[in-house]
């Protein structure tokens, strides 16, 4: 009789385990290359990356929804796993939310090494992608964070939310230094209402602001628990990537 397991997938394997094998092999090549590993754990990688997967099998094939090609899905499940191994090599994020849920942040931003470098720049990428998602949203998400964050606003940022900002009086209300976090609401009910002809109250834009904070939070942590951002490391990683961007 013929072995037809051989020659057939399983029904839930998205592809064969020696293409698996071939992905997870090119992925960490990137890492290698990029000097965020050493060579000499290049191997240690793709096998540990292969495992993660065989554990994660059954969840991972059931998340595909068909939106790419299974072998550019795999590529990137495989890649944020490159990324939670380099990060756990560092320090354990369960750990870290004992002692400092800002801690790990803080320790990525002040290394000088390759490794957590490209770490910090790879997960403000991936913020970017996540705030462009919001379409029509993001330049008010980012200009509204940048005011509730402290972080210097730039004309650039006002003229994306709004091209007569100066005629508002935009400028003026956001280059406000607010002393408590409801002075920092009433400021923005007002850029609101003037900019959008609106009426709403404070409680409604605290509440879309806190709503899209955690949306973010959400995406960036991702359903397979790629990482743990909680609002304070989620902070400082906004701020690495806008802190005195004009932009």
């Amino acid at each position: 009789m013929q072995n037809i397991s051989s020659d057939t997938k399983e029904a839930d394997e998205l592809v064969a385990i020696d293409e698996v094998a071939a992905i997870a092999t090119n992925v960490v090549k990137g890492f290698e290359i990029r000097k965020a590993i050493p060579s000499r754990e290049k191997d240690d990688m793709v096998q540990e990356v292969i495992r993660k997967y065989l554990e994660k099998k059954t969840r991972i094939n059931k998340a595909y929804k068909g939106d790419a090609n299974p072998k550019t899905y795999l590529t990137a499940i495989f890649y944020r796993m490159c990324c939670e191994i380099i990060r756990s090599g560092h320090k354990s994020w369960d750990h870290i939310k004992k002692e400092d849920p800002g801690k790990y942040m803080v320790d990525l931003l002040s290394s000088s090494g390759s490794d957590n470098q490209f770490i910090i720049r790879n997960e403000a990428e991936y913020l970017k992608k996540i705030l462009s998602l919001f379409d029509d949203e993001k330049t008010k998400i980012i200009l509204f964070l940048k005011f509730f964050f402290g972080l210097e606003i730039h004309s650039s940022d006002l003229k994306a939310y709004s091209r007569n900002y100066k005629k508002a009086g935009l400028d003026r209300l956001l280059h406000t230094i607010p002393k408590t976090n409801q002075q920092t609401f009433e400021i923005l009910v007002k850029v609101v209402n003037k900019h959008e002809n609106s009426d709403v109250k404070q409680d409604a834009v605290r509440i879309w602001l806190y709503k899209r904070i955690d949306q973010i939070i959400e995406r960036l942590n991702g359903s397979m628990n790629r990482a743990n951002y909680d609002r304070k490391t989620f902070q400082l990683l906004f701020e690495y990537i806008y802190a005195g961007e004009d932009g």
